[in-house]
C-alpha cells in the first residue's frame, strides 16, 4: 500500500510535468461524460451551462412486488480553454421486505485544453453503496487526456491519471491508497436523432481495482426529450466478506436536455 505523502507526492509531480503552455482551444466534446447539446444547437456554447436530466421508474406486481428508481444529473460548462462537468446518479430499488439496493454517486472533472487534440484534468469523485459494502468511497486524480478520433459520427478519447482513494466500509474499517486512473470515452452518431455511447473508467492500486462500464443508447423522441437505455457494470477486486464482486444495473430512462 502507499503512504499517503507518497500519493501525494506522485500526483503533485506528475500536475508539474504536466503543466506546459497552451494552445488556442476549440469545442471538445469526445467524452461521453459531457451532455450533447440540445436539438438545434450545432456547438455547445462557451460561457453557459449545458445539462441533461433523466429519470427512471420500474414496478413489477403479482408473485413479486419490486420497484426502481435511478435518476441523474449531468451539467457541463465551456470557457476559453477550460470544460467542466458534473455528474449525479442515484438508484434506489425495493420489494416488500424494504429496501433491497440503494447507490449514489457525485463526480466532477475539469479540462483544460492544450492543444487541439490534448488537455489535462483533474477530477474527483464520492460514492455510496452500503449495500455492498461501501460507506462512502472517494478518489481524487489528475492526468492527461487525449482526442483519439474525432469526427461527425465517431468520436473516441482516452485518459491516464494517478491520483488517491479513500474508502470506508460498512463495518468500520478504512482503507487509503494510491491509484492508476485510466478512462476511455466513444460515442457514435448513429442518426440524427440516436446516439450510442460507451465509457470505462479503471481505477488500480494494490489493495483493490475497481472498474466501472457504462453502455448507453439515446434516441430523440421529439424536442428535448430523448428516451435513454443504459447498462452500467461495476467491479471490485477486493470486496467486504459475503458481498459480491460485480454489481450492474439496467436503466430505462426519459431525459430532458437543457
Amino acid at each position: 500500500m502507499y503512504t499517503n505523502r507518497q500519493s501525494v507526492t506522485r500526483t503533485l509531480v506528475l500536475a508539474a510535468a504536466l503543466a506546459m503552455p497552451g494552445a488556442q482551444a476549440g469545442v471538445f466534446n469526445a467524452s461521453p461524460a459531457f451532455p450533447s447539446p440540445p436539438p438545434g444547437v450545432d456547438e455547445p456554447p462557451q460561457g453557459e451551462w449545458l445539462g441533461e436530466l433523466a429519470i427512471g421508474f420500474n414496478a413489477t406486481s403479482g408473485n413479486t412486488e419490486t420497484s426502481s428508481l435511478n435518476a441523474r444529473l449531468l451539467l457541463g460548462y465551456l470557457r476559453d480553454k477550460w470544460r467542466h462537468t458534473v455528474n449525479l446518479n442515484g438508484n434506489r430499488a425495493s420489494d416488500a421486505t424494504g429496501t433491497i439496493g440503494e447507490r449514489y454517486q457525485l463526480t466532477g472533472q475539469s479540462d483544460y485544453r492544450i492543444s487541439e487534440i490534448d488537455y489535462v484534468f483533474i477530477t474527483a469523485q464520492g460514492e455510496r453503496d452500503r449495500f455492498a459494502g461501501i460507506s462512502l468511497r472517494t478518489s481524487e486524480a489528475v492526468g492527461y487526456g487525449r482526442d483519439l478520433l474525432k469526427t461527425d459520427r465517431h468520436r473516441l478519447n482516452a485518459e491516464v491519471g494517478a491520483g488517491a482513494r479513500q474508502v470506508r466500509f460498512t463495518d468500520n474499517r478504512r482503507e487509503t491508497e494510491g491509484i492508476l486512473r485510466l478512462a476511455g470515452g466513444y460515442v457514435w452518431t448513429i442518426s440524427e436523432n440516436s446516439e450510442f455511447s460507451q465509457r470505462l473508467v479503471v481505477e488500480a492500486g494494490d489493495e483493490n481495482t475497481y472498474s466501472e462500464s457504462i453502455t448507453a443508447l439515446k434516441t430523440n423522441l421529439v424536442g428535448r426529450i430523448y428516451s435513454n437505455i443504459s447498462f452500467t457494470v461495476k467491479h471490485n477486486g477486493t470486496v467486504p466478506a459475503g458481498r459480491e464482486k460485480t454489481d450492474t444495473y439496467t436503466a430505462l430512462q426519459l431525459q430532458y436536455r437543457f
